[in-house]
């Protein structure tokens, strides 16, 4: 009997960097399937800042692309995407 090949799946990893203040919408990683990069800033999420803050985020899947006018709406932005910064990036 002839065994069937099982198909593998490209896992594509993707970091990104969104910046806000206030509280953290913990929603978006559910939403956009992505993480904390670094222990540190996960524990950081927890708390309200007054400042404004960046996080490095991982998303591991299919390689698809933050939803950043989402991520507005919770007034973050994506401000780089992989090593390309975003039109946020250089932006008070």
């Amino acid at each position: 009997m002839a065994r069937k090949k099982q198909k593998t799946e490209k896992v594509v990893v993707l970091r990104f960097t969104v910046e806000g203040d206030g509280t953290f919408p913990f929603d978006m990683l559910r939403y956009d399937c992505c993480h904390p990069v670094h222990e540190t800033e996960a524990r950081y999420l927890l708390t309200e800042a007054p400042h404004r803050r960046r996080v490095t985020l991982e998303h591991r899947g299919n390689g698809i692309a933050p939803t950043e006018r989402r991520w507005e709406s919770f007034s973050w932005k994506v401000v780089r995407i992989g090593d390309e910064p975003t039109k946020w990036e250089h932006s008070p």
